[in-house]
């Protein structure tokens, strides 16, 4: 009787071991050979136990606020010291270096990164040397850093933004015009099909935001589960009402360039985009949409953009959704309870997401209704026939074929 009750007991032990792992790994992106009882160690944030230096003043980078930051020139540095060893830096930039190096109390280098080598504006470095003493060293160009975090021995917390880098192989990707664009019009399709499902959704922005928006990006990104790294293009924004105003603002075959490049690198097997009326009326959001369609055209012709056909290869997009698009219309249903969220629906988990954008929701609001409704969309474009269930972006798409991105991990008891 006392064995059978043990067993028991060990039974639950281990579905309740791998519940919470399986959980901390999709917030956490803990490696599978990680053991799951180690896992729940969540490492300490150590800054305010370190000494940290520089030949700059620094209070600002250390103030947990990164509203202000600091300018850091080529050849400054920061040196940090202390009395355990240092496992994982956490910087925030407000404005990239070109190149960047990590390295110990004895000038020996422990990492380094340069502007083709993914350096991320919410960049999480993990040391993998035993040491209590190291330097953070701008190389090359100049930048801003808005905060740095120190951490000691354990997994990450879930709020810091362990960026992986941009998929070579999307499922789905996303062109959004602005930052909050992806939460107010594409609603619930990140969390859904990033957060619940797995699947490899990719981010890409039409325009960027070089100052504080950017983190207010990343940050309403993670939240919804996105772990892929965005792409942001070097268009500045600018706002216009009409079609024919943003043209002038805007080199169209630049743009045009811009997003045949991104269907040939990530050969995604659905793209959402814009309305082409522009949501609201934005002439960028339009041109955004207007180039697309022709940027479906193109992908796949090699006449065309030579250096992404010769980088990347051609590509022939199987399906593209419009937002708020009349023909082969659809309304997603993103009120259904996610596990992965524990129970919030998508909808809700876009509005948290939206909420990560503080200067905006004054503004904004991820909404139901007309321009703003975020569950309507139309399918402009199909290789792999007509949607008959219309309820799901990837009808007629093997996910158990392309997806390759779910988390799996093997447990010894």
């Amino acid at each position: 009787m006392l064995r059978s009750l043990l067993s028991i007991l060990l039974i639950l032990l281990n579905v309740i071991t791998i519940d919470i792992y399986a959980d901390v790994a999709v917030a956490g992106d803990i490696t599978k050979s990680m053991n799951p009882v180690k896992a729940i160690e969540v490492a300490g944030e150590i800054t305010e136990n370190c000494d940290i230096s520089s030949n700059k003043a620094i209070k600002n980078i250390l103030d947990k606020k990164y509203s202000v930051g600091a300018n850091f020139y080529e050849n400054d540095y920061i040196k940090i010291d202390n009395k355990e060893s240092i496992k994982t830096l956490y910087i925030l930039w407000d404005s990239l270096p070109e190149q960047f190096s990590i390295k110990d109390d004895l000038g020996n280098l422990i990492s380094e990164f340069n502007s083709s080598n993914n350096i991320f504006f919410h960049q999480v470095i993990e040391i993998k040397t035993d040491t209590k003493n190291l330097s953070i060293n701008i190389d090359k160009g100049n930048c801003k850093i808005a905060e740095v975090y120190v951490f000691g021995e354990g997994y990450l917390p879930d709020w810091v933004q362990d960026w992986k880098a941009p998929y070579e192989k999307a499922d789905m990707l996303l062109i959004s015009t602005h930052a909050d664009d992806e939460h107010l019009f594409f609603g619930g399709t990140m969390p859904y099909y990033a957060g619940e499902l797995n699947l490899k959704v990719q981010l890409a922005y039409l325009t960027n935001h070089y100052n504080f928006r950017v983190h207010e990006l990343l940050n309403g990104l993670w939240e919804v589960g996105i772990r892929a790294y965005p792409i942001i293009s070097e268009f500045n924004d600018y706002y216009s009402e009409s079609l024919e105003h943003a043209k002038t603002i805007y080199d169209e075959n630049e743009i045009l360039e811009f997003q045949v490049e991104l269907l040939r690198r990530f050969k995604p097997d659905v793209v959402i985009g814009h309305d082409l009326k522009g949501e609201y009326g934005h002439g960028v959001h339009m041109l955004n949409a207007h180039t697309l369609t022709k940027a479906l055209d193109l992908s796949n012709d090699g006449t065309v953009y030579a250096d992404s056909a010769q980088r990347y290869g051609l590509w022939n997009v199987p399906k593209c959704y419009l937002h708020l698009y009349k023909e082969n219309s659809l309304s997603m249903n993103w009120d259904v309870p996610l596990r992965k969220f524990n129970g919030k629906t998508a909808f809700q988990m876009a509005e948290l997401g939206f909420s990560k954008h503080v200067s905006q929701t004054e503004f904004f609001k991820v909404g139901r209704r007309g321009a703003f409704d975020c569950r309507a969309f139309g399918l402009y474009r199909s290789l792999v026939g007509e949607d008959k269930l219309k309820n799901d972006f990837m009808e007629n798409i093997d996910t158990t074929i392309i997806n390759t991105n779910r988390f799996s991990y093997d447990v010894e008891y």
